[in-house]
């Protein structure tokens, strides 16, 4: 597995009115995974703290490193998954998984009140339920609704993008 700097790609979700005069706020550098290579953004200066912004380097490598692709095509589903997987073999990482993900919902709930479309805050508020959840849900639903309006949500930034030809193998190991 290569790990290389990610290229922006186009996001979603919501724009300040400023960002939308400007034409900016809708392209990033988003933590992507195919079956070769790990692409992470080549600067991380999403959290006030840096602490946190270089244990989301960590996190996204270890998430990487357990990641399959979902059976049913799920993005929500697969990231979830890898969280779970990460998190048990990875014991130590607990604590700054917590420290990222609530620091990443409170992000996100002061993004949420942007949101126009109440199909958009649905979606990110099933959203952020599939976050704050420790244990892996039977929510198959929740997933293919988070899913389905992932273009109108803003990025994940605790997730991968995965690309076309994930890596089916379990969980590996890097050295």
């Amino acid at each position: 597995m290569r790990i290389v700097a990610a290229t922006d790609m186009r996001i979603g979700g919501p724009r300040h009115w400023l960002q939308r005069l400007a034409g900016s706020g809708s392209r990033a550098a988003l933590p992507r995974l195919d079956g070769e290579t790990l692409a992470l953004p080549p600067r991380i200066a999403l959290f006030v703290d840096p602490a946190l912004n270089q244990d989301l380097y960590l996190w996204l490598a270890a998430l990487a490193a357990c990641f399959e692709a979902d059976a049913q095509g799920s993005w929500s589903g697969a990231n979830r998954t890898a969280c779970e997987r990460a998190q048990l073999r990875c014991p130590g990482l607990m604590p700054r998984w917590q420290r990222l993900r609530d620091a990443h919902l409170a992000q996100r709930r002061e993004q949420a009140k942007a949101i126009r479309s109440p199909q958009a805050q649905a979606a990110e508020m099933r959203l952020q339920a599939l976050l704050m959840s420790d244990a892996l849900l039977a929510a198959s639903e929740a997933c293919a609704a988070v899913d389905a309006e992932a273009h109108q949500l803003a990025p994940v930034w605790l997730w991968l993008q995965a690309l076309a030809q994930s890596p089916s193998a379990n969980c590996r190991r890097w050295s």
